[in-house]
């Protein structure tokens, strides 16, 4: 039986898709979080240090282990979504705590029992927000490869998927932009309250989901392997250990930017720069911007087409390239004019390089963003291959070994860039600024180009070498296609002939 006997209706794709829009909802605040706990609740430095090291030990741990429970988990409903049942609302609220931190707890003097306070709320609310994270986003990237086995629809589900993402990132985007920038105590609480609107509107996202999605019951095997044997056919596929290393470098490229969108348009286009002898308004950003929208138009039209052509392969060698070439451009653009005043902020030497690098590099994000469960679903693929079994979710586990660690350094990097070039938090006792210039504002300009930029474009050059030595090209993918499909077909037989027999009290 071909692949095309398991087609996807529109419904199944859109609520597949509409999964993503809780998880960008959520990065996208998630992403500023440095900016809300040391710039305005004033935690101390070390401990966010100490905190994010906390988070890396375990993430580093939760991702296996729940991925070999859900590969375990045999249910009438499936072995996926009845984890997303459970945790989406966990994930929800610790979202929510996680910035509602109560007020008084803000540092204002050297009171460290106030510190040792704000420290045990953000470690406690991190850790729950990411365990609801991993399981609900570790089913949620197992359910594509078992739902579907055809690339065309794959992809699509992927589009979706990336659609709504990049819908929730911009919405929900704006908000830390709006009241984390120069942010006052009327602008945090409401920027709080947003947190439970945007919650709501998750849950919704998640019931649509788990009620048209629906899991295929063939290929959930009767047998349940050990942790260490899933472990171990996971590291030896040659495929995972490449898509290990491009998770990782993927996430660490959109870590870095999201988290600095504010810095960026503040420093990078000078919008409102309390610095600047004539900051930047929204319509100066707005013709700014004009090369960035072309450039996300473009990069949304071209994966809806460029697929029908060209294998993952050849797809992500591409968007790599763009990336590592536009963000360096920006870079280049983003650094001081030659003679920039010293004590006052200045606009970049070219603020349309920026633009135009920015442009370049958002398609390469967006086919990054896109294939990734689709380029984790060809591995699943393969794996089925070598071992006769599938193991989605320990594939979802261990692929993140790379990128959660990866999220918890660049958090670490990029704040200590900006600090070795000059740009620090103020004086707890001036709430109203953001930032305070050490060493000039020269300085400080070239170390949001390096953090904001350059390092974004030595990580997509990274992955460009890696993504090299990827071994499923167009005409491996095709063979293995063709045996999965007859596989298939027969297990789906085997399957419902069980069905009916129980059905019917007749033992299988």
């Amino acid at each position: 039986m071909s692949s095309q006997g398991y087609k996807l209706g529109r419904k199944e794709k859109v609520a597949y898709g509409g999964g993503q829009l809780p998880g960008a909802f959520f990065t996208a605040f998630f992403g500023q979080i440095q900016i809300f706990y040391v710039y305005w609740m004033r935690l101390d430095l070390a401990y966010m240090v100490l905190g994010q090291i906390i988070y890396m030990i375990w993430n580093v741990l939760n991702d296996p282990l729940f991925g070999v429970l859900m590969d375990r988990t045999r249910r009438q409903d499936g072995r996926y979504i009845p984890w997303v049942k459970i945790f989406a609302p966990i994930y929800t609220i610790s979202f929510i705590l996680l910035f509602f931190v109560p007020s008084g707890w803000r540092f204002t003097s050297s009171d460290q029992a106030t510190q040792f306070f704000l420290f045990i709320w953000y470690m406690s609310t991190l850790l729950l927000y990411d365990t609801g994270f991993t399981v609900v986003y570790l089913a949620y990237s197992a359910l594509l490869p078992q739902i579907s086995h055809d690339f065309k629809e794959r992809t699509e589900m992927a589009i979706y998927s990336t659609i709504f993402g990049t819908i929730g990132g911009v919405v929900a985007g704006i908000v830390p932009l709006v009241f984390l920038t120069n942010p006052t105590a009327d602008k945090i609480e409401t920027f709080q309250w947003c947190t439970i609107a945007f919650g709501a509107v998750s849950m919704l996202a998640w019931i649509f989901m788990v009620k048209y999605v629906k899991e295929r019951g063939e290929l959930i095997p009767e047998q349940k392997d050990s942790f260490w044997r899933n472990i171990k056919h996971v590291f030896k596929n040659p495929a995972c250990r490449v898509y290990i290393l491009f998770d990782g470098l993927t996430v660490g490229i959109n870590t870095a930017l999201m988290g600095l969108i504010t810095i960026i348009l503040a420093w990078g286009f000078g919008l409102d720069n309390p610095y600047a002898l004539v900051p930047t308004d929204m319509t100066g950003l707005t013709l700014y911007f004009i090369p960035v929208g072309i450039g996300i138009i473009i990069g949304v039209t071209l994966q809806f087409y460029v697929p029908r052509r060209w294998d993952l392969k050849t797809l992500l060698l591409l968007d790599f390239l763009i990336m590592a070439v536009g963000f360096f451009m920006a870079f280049l653009g983003c650094l001081p004019a030659p003679g920039a005043p010293h004590d006052v902020y200045t606009l970049p030497w070219n603020v349309w390089i920026v633009s135009a690098g920015v442009a370049i590099g958002l398609p390469g994000i967006l086919g990054s963003l896109i294939y990734l469960n689709p380029l984790n679903a060809d591995v699943v693929d393969y794996d089925e291959i070598l071992t006769g079994a599938r193991r989605e979710s320990v594939y979802s586990g261990v692929n993140c070994i790379f990128s959660k660690p990866m999220s918890s350094i660049v958090s670490i990097a990029v704040p200590a860039i900006l600090f070795a070039y000059g740009l620090a938090s103020v004086d707890p006792l001036a709430p109203l600024e953001a930032f305070q210039v050490l060493n000039g504002f020269p300085s400080a300009l070239t170390g949001v180009a390096v953090a904001s930029f350059l390092l974004p474009a030595i990580m997509a050059m990274a992955g460009f070498i890696t993504f090299l030595f990827y071994p499923l090209g167009k005409k491996k993918l095709a063979e293995i296609r063709g045996i999965l499909d007859a596989k298939h077909a027969r297990e789906k037989e085997a399957f419902e002939a069980k069905v009916k027999a129980r059905e019917n009290g007749v033992a299988p």
